[in-house]
């Protein structure tokens, strides 16, 4: 992350080791499991003191360069698996051992490691997790070579490692390993440039050696041929004297001329020789500046390869200093908004949509967040309750959905034996409210008559009651007496039907006339044998039919009496 590598990078700050990560060397065997045990931690910071820590911190934040998290070793205690418990899992060949164990590092930073590493428990298999777990009670991490881990509680994280997705980090190696291999490219261009330039300055070297001896070919000629034409004037001279003078003899004359005459082809074969080689040095200086034009254009060639070797180059540096910072910030971000190394991101999770579409996604849930407010650390204890608590009226309200279905039964039977009954009880007092009808209004009709027949349960009762010599069609139509008997009608019917031990009436028979009392006397009087009556009345008539009277009289204000009298007496 951005604001360790600051960190690290900087001399002025005293007393900081280096990360986690750094100080540890792991065998390539356990080399993703302790990956994953570390986690974050990885690139944790160690410092001497928690001094040093606050100098870092305080530095972070003047430049303000984000966060990173430090481990002073003056602090840090060591964590280890208790012996008893150790020395049970060790008997597991699944056991490969403890991950603090399983690394190599200086041993002042002893307490770090095993603060980190001392108590998980590397294993071979995901299958050994639990295994293993159950074994120390889930009280220990447990983390297998695949890089499935086990949490202390029992949680599991795990899964395939991401191998798919290309990233700026695969890039960046990629384009370091073409940067590489121009760049051996271009070392051996250089190399076989400075040979050409080298054979280049030899022949330039040779040339000028060429040119000198030219030059002195070319003098020396030159010389020869003023010696030429001083020997020929010297010999048309001494022709000339030869031929003046009678006085030299013919002997002396003819020496002197084959003198000349050798000097004379001596020089002619010197100048012959001279020319020969002048035609050879020309020849050779033409063919080195033939050459040295091929080699000219080579080298113009190989320069503008280099050239554009350089920009490539160029280019590859910027690309690279961008990625750097690219990758720096995906870094700083990954690190920062979710707290996640680069290897760890890559080991648990693996991108399955397209690029723009995870990045619109994770706008999309990042509004979601913003949306939701602040944090509520106590949300995880508050939806557990709640959880419990939904769980619990979730089982409630199943219960109270099974019991009404029981009651709905119930209530279906129930419907269908009120049906059954009620219909039952209802013609037998239908047919009973026509006789006791007739009998108590001595002739006449009566009726009961359901309104609605197909649905008994709601249906209503309309009676149909038509006295002697009347027309009537409603019951609204009957006099107050009249009304009143066909009550008392319908109520013995129900009795008649029902019959029951004891039965009070109240002025039932208030509304009635002498004559319809007398009715309804000797209907009571016929119906006394089956159960007993007592009437609250007025009427005189009506007391006539009584076996006991029972009044109330108050002989002194303020002081009521009961006063009774047997008729049949």
């Amino acid at each position: 992350p951005q604001a360790v590598r600051h960190i690290l990078n900087n001399k002025r700050l005293g007393g900081v080791h280096s990360t986690i990560g750094n100080l540890i060397q792991i065998d390539y065997q356990y080399e993703l499991a302790i990956n994953v045990a570390l986690g974050a931690s990885t690139n944790f910071v160690v410092v001497d003191s928690s001094d040093d820590a606050k100098n870092c911190i305080g530095y972070l934040k003047r430049e303000n360069l984000g966060r990173a998290t430090f481990f002073p070793i003056s602090n840090i205690k060591s964590r280890y698996i208790e012996k008893s418990v150790l020395d049970d899992i060790c008997e597991n060949d699944c056991v490969l051992g403890i991950a603090s164990d399983l690394v190599d590092y200086d041993k002042k930073y002893k307490n770090i490691i095993e603060n980190q590493l001392g108590n998980v428990i590397v294993v071979k298999t995901v299958d050994d997790l639990d295994v293993i777990g159950k074994k120390v009670n889930y009280r220990y991490r447990c983390v297998s070579l695949d890089g499935d881990i086990l949490h202390a509680g029992g949680s599991i994280s795990g899964g395939a490692k991401s191998t798919v997705h290309k990233t700026s980090k695969q890039i960046l190696n990629s384009l370091e390993s073409e940067y590489n291999v121009l760049k051996s490219e271009l070392d051996s261009i250089i190399i076989k440039q400075r040979k050409i330039n080298e054979k280049y300055n030899e022949l330039l070297e040779k040339e000028e050696s060429l040119n000198k001896e030219i030059i002195l070919l070319k003098e020396n000629l030159k010389n020869k041929d003023l010696s030429y034409k001083v020997l020929e004037e010297s010999l048309a001279e001494k022709n000339s004297m030869i031929s003046g003078s009678e006085s030299i003899s013919k002997n002396k004359l003819d020496d002197e001329l084959v003198k000349i005459l050798e000097d004379y082809t001596l020089k002619s074969e010197e100048k012959t020789l001279l020319e020969s080689r002048l035609d050879e040095c020309k020849n050779k200086r033409t063919d080195i500046n033939l050459k040295i034009n091929d080699l000219e254009k080579d080298l113009r060639d190989k320069n503008t390869q280099y050239n554009k070797l350089q920009n490539e180059l160029k280019n590859f540096e910027v690309e690279k200093g961008k990625i750097d910072v690219k990758l720096d910030n995906l870094l700083l971000h990954l690190s920062e908004d979710y707290n996640l190394t680069y290897e760890a991101a890559r080991d648990k999770y693996d991108l399955d949509l397209d690029m723009d579409e995870a990045r619109s996604k994770v706008k999309s849930l990042k509004r979601e967040l913003d949306s939701l407010g602040e944090v509520n650390t106590g949300a995880i204890g508050e939806y557990e309750r709640l959880s419990k608590r939904y769980q619990f009226l979730l089982d409630q309200r199943d219960d109270l959905e099974k019991a009404s279905e029981d009651l709905i039964g119930v209530i279906d039977e129930m419907d269908d034996i009120m049906v059954t009954k009620f219909k039952t009880s209802f013609d037998a007092i239908a047919a009973e409210f026509k006789s006791v009808f007739r009998t108590i209004f001595q002739g006449g009709k009566g009726e009961l008559k359901l309104t609605d027949p197909d649905n008994i349960l709601q249906s209503g009762i309309q009676i149909v009651a038509e006295p002697p010599g009347k027309k009537i069609n409603s019951t609204v139509a009957l006099s107050g007496g009249e009304q009143s008997l066909t009550a008392i009608c319908l109520l013995f019917s129900i009795l008649n039907v029902r019959p029951v031990p004891f039965i009070i009436l109240d002025e039932a028979e208030a509304a009635l006339d002498e004559a319809n009392v007398d009715m309804f006397g000797k209907y009571i009087c016929e119906k006394k044998k089956d159960s007993q009556f007592i009437l609250i009345t007025h009427k005189k008539r009506m007391m006539e039919y009584a076996d006991t009277l029972y009044g109330i009289t108050m002989q002194e204000s303020g002081v009521s009496k009961i006063v009774s009298a047997r008729l049949e007496e």
